[in-house]
């Protein structure tokens, strides 16, 4: 068995792993988590967003993605009283009462029962009203104020609204002629704010936070998370000023903010580092070797605890699912794993493979790992019982090599 397995692995002699522990407290969200890719058509992705039937749907440049995690469904285009529309250059997805709204680059449109719908702004009559009839109205973001059952809608011209109660368009008159880049609503003082090129607004158009540089706005509670090209800024929406909470030293640009009220976890998807995981205490680790790792533009948790990553870049799927898997809790029960000889290393498990009463389970640079099904129990991966990796060490070691430095990661196992 011992010669069979040394034939048949893949080794990559690289130092890889998913997650790089920074200060990681044993609680941590990952833990006992691993990345699955998601191989959507196009690569790329926009935004996430999944409604009240359990669907997740993904905006993309090239279109519209409904996902039910068996097969994928695109949408291109959609007729409404004899008119074509081009579902392209989705930016932004929201959701409410199993209503998908859906926000192109120059349009806003509708999805329920089944049946695509488009939601008139009336952006002519503004262009007309700045004597702008031939400017290119861009929509730049879309926010759902649940409290209010308010949709506003940012764009090149202004900050427009949109009552799903009613079904009425307007516009945030202060706004109008200016260039709105982004919005939220603060529920728990039952207002809204905006951003314009030189900072932060509140709904009484009074600028609150001055800064050009800003690409997302997320509110939890009573912080307002400010996304930079430089890290995150906290500001205290209850005392109407910057937070006192310090947050992580990040230098990669963050793209999105969410926080997990279950995990206790603010995530924040970065430009190049992957995904940065705050945690209450001050700790933080960072998801840095994720396939989906760069240009991350939006975070989802679904309603299962999954972290979805929503990633820009065309040269990766574009699409990643932070998961427990039932294999990760066979392992987490057990005593070795949740031993000091594994904290702080890469629990990811790459690849396994069953002979015998044996499971071969790859772990990048932690180590092959074999799991005794008859006991439950896993085989150190330390050389000790462990014939692949005690060959492994030997081989090393007659080049001179110490077994702590052996830069071995194992992705993939096959019998034959």
């Amino acid at each position: 068995m011992k010669k069979r397995f040394f034939l048949f692995f893949s080794v990559i002699l690289t130092v890889c792993t998913l997650f790089s522990s920074l200060g990681v407290s044993a609680s941590s969200f990952l833990i006992d988590k691993a990345e699955e890719v998601v191989d959507i058509d196009v690569a790329g992705a926009e935004a996430l967003c999944q409604t009240d039937d359990g669907f997740v749907w993904v905006a993309q440049y090239s279109g519209l993605t409904r996902y039910d995690a068996n097969e994928f469904v695109s949408y291109k285009s959609f007729v409404e009283n004899g008119v074509e529309y081009d579902i392209i250059n989705v930016r932004r997805l929201v959701q409410h009462n199993n209503i998908l709204y859906i926000m192109t680059y120059n349009n806003l449109f509708q999805y329920q029962n089944n049946t695509f719908s488009v939601i008139d702004l009336d952006f002519d009559s503004v262009k007309q009203s700045l004597s702008k009839d031939n400017i290119n109205v861009e929509c730049y973001d879309l926010e759902y104020d649940r409290v209010n059952d308010i949709i506003y809608i940012c764009t090149n011209i202004g900050l427009f609204t949109y009552d799903v109660k009613t079904g009425s368009a307007g516009l945030v008159e202060d706004t109008k002629g200016k260039t709105v880049y982004r919005a939220v609503a603060d529920p728990s003082r039952d207002r809204f704010l905006y951003q314009l090129g030189d900072g932060i607004y509140s709904d009484k158009h009074v600028k609150i936070f001055d800064d050009p540089a800003i690409l997302e706005l997320y509110i939890f509670a009573d912080t307002l998370y400010i996304c930079t090209t430089s890290g995150i800024t906290g500001y205290d929406l209850a005392a109407n000023a910057l937070s006192s909470v310090q947050y992580p030293m990040i230098t990669d640009q963050v793209n999105c903010a969410m926080y997990s009220e279950n995990e206790k976890v603010l995530f924040a998807g970065c430009e190049k580092e992957g995904v940065y995981c705050i945690y209450e205490n001050g700790e933080y680790s960072t998801m840095d070797n994720l396939e989906n790792k760069t240009q991350i533009v939006d975070l989802m948790m679904d309603y299962e605890g999954n972290l979805w990553i929503a990633s820009h870049n065309v040269s990766s799927s574009g699409v990643s699912i932070i998961t427990k898997s039932a294999l990760m809790d066979l392992l987490f029960d057990d005593v070795l794993w949740a031993s000091e000889k594994y904290a702080g290393k890469s629990k990811t498990v790459y690849a396994l493979e069953r002979y015998g009463d044996t499971l071969y389970i790859c772990l990048g640079k932690t180590g092959l790992v074999l799991f005794d099904i008859n006991s439950g129990s896993i085989v150190p991966a330390d050389g000790t019982d462990n014939p692949v990796m005690l060959g492994i060490q030997s081989y090393f070691a007659g080049k001179g090599v110490e077994p702590e430095n052996v830069p071995y990661d194992f992705r993939d196992v096959e019998y034959y």
